[in-house]
């Protein structure tokens, strides 16, 4: 058995491999068209995990070709290091779309791709036949070995991803939620699946259906999600009902806004969804689901918006005139400049700085 390649095994261009080269190409293109739509993290995150996907599968095609003969010297170079990259990269991805700060720290989630490229050192600075002859002279010892780490480090990630969406259930807006479910499904079956092949699979021309299935609800889904970003919405309304009526919404909107307007709730930087609902006498998964349909945001991001309202008018107060930015920060419900930086050119479009020299 062989999980990343068999010495001279080769696969005819079918049917199926042209439309995989017809998707490596095609990942491209919408990789570089979200990279540059939008300047920011969970752009950036995406598109460079469609990236990793494409080239993945230009290196299962040429691994599984008659190329691999003429040039050896790309062969088990990209594989093993490139599957420790894609469970970061969505995991930040995640942090992003959910409005949570991405420290630096985040950056640790890299070290294994860093650990596996120094351990691989010897292996990728050989030359390509001296290469393919050793990864096949140890396969059961080494390649082996390394197929299933690179598997159960996607399997952990995928877990990862689980946990996240259920402990931020009640954070995220809908479209968030169903947006993040579907990439967080796409990912964890991927995970469970080339964990499966590379147990049970015959060689590595099975793993050609595992890339179709895999790289068809990738693409589609991203190709929906920033070709036509209407479509999540009207799904969203389809599809996800509303567990409570009409009208208890609108009371319960009505109390938020009371209670945020008489006793300043936004200003507590340790405000929780559990406190407004303990203030209120709602349950916290009615607020969630209140404020995702009525106003088509999250928790976070609508005290964010009556944190950024109420820094507006200090900014412009002659009062706090002589206030930094981050005491403005700190005044506002903030718990640090960054964040507040963040929050206030979501909602404005320019800096606290810019907006302070602005008139009011």
């Amino acid at each position: 058995m062989s999980l990343y390649w068999k010495k001279n095994e080769t696969i005819g261009l079918t049917e199926l491999r042209y439309i995989l080269l017809l998707y490596a190409f095609a990942s491209f293109f919408i990789a570089g068209g979200i990279f540059f739509k939008q300047n920011n993290l969970s752009n950036k995150t995406i598109s460079l995990f469609i990236l990793l996907l494409g080239v993945e599968i230009f290196e299962f095609l040429f691994s599984t070709s008659n190329a691999m003969q003429y040039y050896p010297q790309f062969v088990g170079i990209y594989f093993f290091p490139a599957g420790y990259l894609y469970g970061p990269l969505i995991w930040i991805h995640f942090l992003a779309v959910s409005g949570k700060e991405v420290k630096p720290i985040q950056l640790l989630h890299f070290i294994p791709f860093l650990v596996v490229l120094f351990l691989m050192r010897d292996i990728l600075l050989m030359d390509g036949l001296t290469r393919i002859e050793y990864l096949s002279s140890n396969f059961y010892t080494l390649t082996m070995n390394m197929n299933y780490a690179r598997a159960g480090h996607l399997l952990i990630y995928g877990i990862a991803l689980l946990v996240f969406l259920y402990k931020n259930r009640l954070y995220l807006n809908a479209r968030e939620k169903l947006y993040e479910i579907s990439l967080c499904t796409i990912y964890f079956l991927s995970a469970v699946l080339i964990n499966v092949l590379t147990e049970f699979a015959s060689g590595w021309r099975d793993f050609i259906y595992y890339y179709f299935t895999i790289y068809t609800l990738v693409l589609l889904i991203a190709y929906l999600l920033y070709t036509n970003p209407s479509f999540l919405k009207n799904i969203t309304r389809k599809y996800l009902s509303s567990a409570i009526a009409e009208e208890d919404m609108s009371r319960i909107q009505g109390k938020i806004r009371e209670v945020f307007k008489k006793d300043f709730l936004f200003l507590k930087g340790d405000l929780s969804l559990a406190n407004v609902a303990e203030m209120i006498d709602e349950k916290s998964h009615h607020i969630s689901q209140t404020l995702s349909v009525k106003l088509d945001r999250n928790f976070n991001d609508y005290v964010n918006y009556e944190r950024i309202e109420y820094a507006k008018k200090l900014l412009h107060n002659p009062e706090f005139e002589h206030f930094k930015i981050e005491a403005i920060a700190i005044e506002s419900g903030f718990n640090n400049k960054v964040t507040f930086n963040k929050a206030f050119q979501k909602f404005t479009g320019v800096t606290p700085s810019n907006y302070k020299s602005l008139k009011g």
